[in-house]
C-alpha cells in the first residue's frame, strides 16, 4: 500500500455504476453522508488518509487501509495496563463511497477488516470530522 505527500493519481476513474446504492438501516447520519459528488468525495477522502499517514490502495469506489499508530501515540493513549506494540495495534481497513438510495446523496461507509475496535472507532471519528461532509 501506498501513501506519499505527493497528490493522489487515480489508476481508474470512478464510474458511478460500481458505487453500491445502500438503504438505510440506521448506519448513516448527516456526519457520513454528502451532497458532494463520488468525483470530489473520493479525492476528499484520498486527501484526508495521505494527512493521517495512512496507507490505502484504491480502487474505484474503495480504498483499503493499513493504519500502524506511533509509538507517540501508543504512549499519550497508554494507561499502563498491558503494554501494545506498534504492530498489535494495526488496523485494517475499507472505505466505501456509496450512494444512499432514499436521500440521493453519496456516503461513507467503513468497514473493519481487522485490528483493536477502539483505535478503529477513533480513527473512523477522525476521518470523518477531516472530510467536511
Amino acid at each position: 500500500m501506498t501513501a506519499s505527500a505527493s497528490p493522489v493519481v487515480f489508476s481508474r476513474p470512478l464510474d458511478e455504476f460500481e458505487i453500491k446504492t445502500v438503504y438505510l438501516k440506521g448506519l448513516f447520519s448527516t456526519n457520513s453522508t454528502t451532497k458532494k459528488t463520488p468525483t470530489q468525495l473520493r479525492e476528499d477522502i484520498a486527501r484526508v488518509l495521505q494527512g493521517d499517514a495512512i496507507e490505502f490502495e484504491n480502487y474505484g469506489a474503495v480504498f483499503f487501509c493499513e493504519y500502524h499508530p506511533s509509538i507517540d501515540k501508543l504512549e499519550q493513549g497508554s494507561d499502563g495496563a498491558g503494554e501494545k506494540s506498534p504492530q498489535s495495534m494495526a488496523i485494517t481497513f475499507e472505505v466505501h463511497i456509496v450512494k444512499v438510495a432514499v436521500f440521493g446523496q453519496f456516503g461513507v461507509l467503513f468497514k473493519r477488516i481487522q485490528g483493536d475496535i477502539s483505535v478503529y472507532k477513533n480513527l473512523c471519528s477522525q476521518i470523518l470530522s477531516q472530510l467536511d461532509l
